[in-house]
């Protein structure tokens, strides 16, 4: 039986192979199949979770609120009810929907109150708007008279809270701090790509920071907790082309925290950034 199972022989036009090394094939093609099932249920399983950032791609919204055009573009709006911890405001970046800042669609509007449209970025208490350029509407007052010049006093009066308000149980309190962290494009971080962090994201985090889109230094605490702070100059200027050189790589930095209208900023000279 050996013999006439050595001696087996397929032949390419024939319908079937011959008995024993049909038994043979069956039974290395099923392992192999099982070793191809069980690693790829491993390795997705071994894999890091995708961040917990949601970009609302499609879904356009409409917003209200007060234009802050420096350092970088931003709308600030009246967050819906009285929600203990938070700020009563929520301030969006402004971005263009490619790899540049909203700036020219938002020039010399400072200060007033606008209508706009934009696909919603949010991750963790960090929130941007996609603008749609074409819907950028100036607003006089609103449906009570309020003029723009009052509006942050009508907010304070409508929720009864100081026109600054910490954040409790913040990770990095303002003041003086030399940081540990990395400095990512807020665009893709907060959603409109995952990952948007680290080495593998560099080259295009780069492309969004020369573009104009507002960085980010992201500090990381050993129990898990991240802080995210707008990077300014120590004169709270835009330092975008300053940066590209230090992006997405681990950095210290030595600097001011400081805290405005629901925005942590850490104000710092890139000369003084050191690598690690």
């Amino acid at each position: 039986m050996s013999a006439n199972r050595n001696s087996e022989f397929y032949v390419g036009y024939q319908h079937h192979a011959p008995p024993g090394l049909a038994s043979f094939l069956t039974r290395r093609v099923l392992i192999i199949a099982v070793l191809a099932l069980t690693s790829g249920v491993l390795i997705a399983v071994t894999q890091n979770r995708f961040a917990p950032a949601v970009f609302e791609f499609g879904e356009v919204r409409e917003f209200e609120g007060v234009v802050r055009e420096d350092p970088y573009p931003r709308l600030k709006v009246l967050r819906p009810g009285r929600t203990p911890g938070l700020h009563y405001k929520s301030s969006y970046y402004l971005v263009d929907p490619f790899k540049f800042s909203a700036a020219p669609y938002v020039k010399g509007m400072d200060g007033k109150r606008v209508r706009l449209r934009g696909e919603l970025l949010y991750r963790e208490n960090q929130t941007m708007l996609v603008l749609d350029p074409e819907s950028v509407q100036e607003i006089e007052g609103d449906a009570s008279g309020v003029t723009q010049t009052a509006f942050d006093s009508k907010l304070a009066n409508e929720t009864g809270a100081p026109l600054e308000e910490e954040y409790p149980g913040a990770l990095i309190p303002p003041g003086p701090a030399t940081l540990t962290g990395e400095i990512i494009d807020s665009k893709c971080y907060l959603g409109a790509m995952n990952p948007g962090e680290r080495k593998t994201h560099r080259a295009c985090a780069i492309r969004c920071i020369s573009g104009g889109i507002p960085p980010l230094f992201v500090v990381r605490a050993p129990d898990g907790g991240i802080q995210h702070l707008l990077l300014v100059s120590p004169e709270g200027k835009a330092i975008n082309q300053e940066v590209l050189a230090y992006v997405a790589l681990p950095l210290r930095i030595t600097g001011e925290v400081r805290y405005a209208n629901g925005v942590y900023t850490l104000f710092a000279d890139p000369q003084r950034f050191e690598r690690l």
